[in-house]
């Protein structure tokens, strides 16, 4: 996974994102150590580098909005809206993606409150002007969603591809992982959604579970392994998502749950394993890693994270080789608010 970011979680942010608090965490019975990220006033943290690099936006109230691209590393928390994002005078700003050259591709409000993107490289940022960028490549390809056409696009240095539809009226692409290529959402002529790969030039419908009513894909690894969600109708006329991966010659599987009803894929590395979340036998939603040769299992547990710790739905925003995972929730004991996590293996 090169690529990859939360796009509900960054609709949210440039709505409003309230404050947070912090997680203790049992550290002598946990598999896995839970770091909260960002100050006093709440954070976001949507991607995590092959390095380490956590990216997203902290909320600081300092007169230039209340959320500010920032990159954690090392416990040391870097603002790049007053630092090389300053020229571009964001009012609002989140960092949603990096590669693993270090490159940070992200979505800004300017002072009309117009939604565009930025690259930051070497320290020197790109101003992406027709929309916000979701995810980037090691090629400095972008992604996203143009403002004009409310169509997919992948940038490639200053000049934008429209991906089209699957015979709809809107796409939105979410991540990017080799040159040229894109996952994400596009509309049917009919209006429904589907989950799309767009490779050799080509938007290729992934299509659903069986039954399934509409699908998404949120992330693409180095095998070309997808993972998303699928609605699936229930019997009094409503929808539940279940977590799917996508792979060519083996088509779409359903990753299960935890026990209960729904479950989300939002993220997955190059060794095929996908984080998300998914419904318990209680009905609460956990956090979840998933393999090939393990299933689904419930990351809640490895990181000893009780319900007293974590409220809500949580959403797993990105995953790296190492398997440190990236997710946002609400925490109970701070007023339900909502902060940026790093979970990662413990070592010793």
């Amino acid at each position: 996974m090169v690529a990859n970011r939360w796009w509900p979680v960054v609709v949210s942010m440039l709505a409003g994102v309230a404050a947070a608090g912090t997680v203790a965490v049992p550290a002598e019975a946990s598999e896995y150590g839970v770091t909260p990220l960002g100050g006093p006033n709440g954070s976001q943290a949507l991607a995590v580098g092959t390095s380490g690099v956590v990216v997203g936006c902290d909320v600081i109230r300092d007169g230039l909005g209340d959320q500010e691209a920032v990159t954690w590393s090392n416990g040391v928390e870097t603002n790049l809206a007053t630092g090389p994002l300053a020229p571009l005078r964001p009012y609002q700003s989140c960092a949603t993606s990096i590669n693993s050259h270090g490159v940070v591709a992200g979505s800004y409000t300017d002072l009309e409150f117009d939604s565009e993107g930025f690259i930051i490289d070497a320290g020197k940022a790109t101003e992406l002007p027709l929309g916000g960028v979701l995810g980037i490549n090691d090629d400095d390809q972008a992604v996203g969603i143009l403002d004009s056409s409310q169509h997919a696009y992948i940038w490639t240095d200053g000049t934008y591809q429209d991906l089209g539809t699957l015979g709809g009226s809107e796409s939105m692409a979410t991540a990017t992982y080799a040159h040229n290529q894109a996952v994400g959402w596009a509309e049917l002529a009919s209006g429904a959604g589907r989950a799309f790969l767009y490779q050799n030039g080509h938007m290729r419908n992934l299509g659903v579970l069986p039954g399934g009513l509409s699908s998404t894909a949120w992330d693409v690894n180095g095998s070309t392994g997808v993972v998303g969600a699928v609605e699936l109708p229930t019997r009094t006329g409503g929808g539940y998502d279940r977590a799917f991966l996508w792979r060519a010659g083996k088509g779409m599987i359903d990753l299960g749950t935890l026990g209960g009803q729904g479950s989300y894929a939002t993220t997955i590395n190059n060794a095929g394993t996908v984080a998300g979340r998914a419904q318990t036998k209680s009905g609460a939603w956990h956090l979840f890693l998933w393999t090939a040769s393990g299933g689904m299992v419930d990351l809640n547990r490895l990181a000893s994270i009780t319900t007293s710790q974590m409220s809500g739905v949580p959403n797993a925003t990105g995953i790296n080789w190492r398997n440190n995972v990236t997710a946002v929730w609400e925490d109970p004991t701070a007023g339900n608010v909502e902060r940026g996590y790093l979970i990662a293996p413990n070592l010793s």
